[in-house]
């Protein structure tokens, strides 16, 4: 009995150990929309809790179940502090909306990829992302999360930001196209806006090669979210399998526990008599 149970342990041992992380080629985009992220919502994924959402003055939500911001009615936006920043001259640190081929939404909500940049411009540069919502495509896709990147087909940020001009956040399809456009967006996003001219480069949608990684905590600490399974599926794959019981030899048996030394404590007692009195 003792041995199939420890067999049963070894095999779901070894098969978590296989369930290694999503790894590939992948494009990428970049956009801003300020509509409250996919993996916002309760049940995106199998994580500790949704990514955290923003009201207009990018204070935190503590309702998920409110509407997006781009829908009618909606006051659920984008935290401004999701966008990149540089680590280091070879390293950064992101979000983006995920599509991975093959995979559910699911699969990668609030998971972290390590891209290497393949393009020229960025060869071999690397940036950590985490997924916070999801993105449309027939091949895996990392829509980088940078402020006036591009606002695409839906935006809120007209509605966020009513003090400002719809045309700080340039066109719908590229965005800004200068670094000094950035200082006409609010100040809370120009830092991102700004890391997409040095340290990105001005890059129009290199092409990566991506690996799921474990989340910095730099990352979940400012989405609130990370996954519950992270640590099952990003294990590292042994080339070995385990060893089977009959190759770590004979199992000892169980041992009594130690005894106690026994302590010896001589007592001695004495007892003065009482002298007679004089008569």
């Amino acid at each position: 009995m003792v041995m199939l149970v420890y067999l049963s342990f070894l095999l779901l041992l070894y098969t978590r150990l296989l369930k290694a992380g999503a790894t590939g080629s992948a494009k990428t985009t970049r956009s801003w929309n300020c509509c409250k992220h996919s993996c916002s919502w309760p049940g995106a994924g199998n994580v500790s809790r949704p990514v955290k959402t923003c009201d207009r003055s990018n204070s935190i939500r503590a309702d998920y179940l409110n509407a997006s911001s781009c829908d009618d009615g909606g006051e659920a936006y984008a935290c401004a502090d999701l966008q990149p920043w540089p680590i280091d001259n070879t390293t950064s640190y992101g979000f983006a909306a995920v599509q991975l081929s093959g995979e559910t939404e699911k699969a990668w909500c609030c998971a972290c990829y390590n891209l290497t940049f393949t393009s020229d411009v960025l060869q071999n540069r690397k940036m950590v992302v985490q997924a916070v919502s999801s993105t449309s495509g027939d091949s895996s896709t990392f829509d980088l999360q940078i402020p006036a990147g591009s606002l695409g087909g839906k935006s809120s940020c007209v509605k966020q930001y009513p003090q400002y001009q719809k045309t700080i956040w340039g066109s719908d399809s590229l965005g800004v196209s200068l670094e000094t456009d950035c200082s006409s967006l609010p100040p809370v996003l120009r830092a991102g806006c700004r890391w997409r001219f040095d340290w990105f480069e001005a890059a129009d949608n290199p092409s990566v090669n991506f690996m799921q990684v474990p989340c910095p905590a730099a990352l979940t600490e400012k989405s609130n979210c990370s996954r519950d399974d992270e640590m099952l599926q990003l294990a590292p794959v042994t080339t070995e399998p385990p060893p089977l019981p009959s190759q770590l030899g004979p199992l000892s048996p169980p041992q009594p526990p130690p005894r106690r030394p026994s302590i010896s404590i001589n007592v001695k007692i004495i007892v003065a008599t009482p002298k007679n009195k004089p008569g």
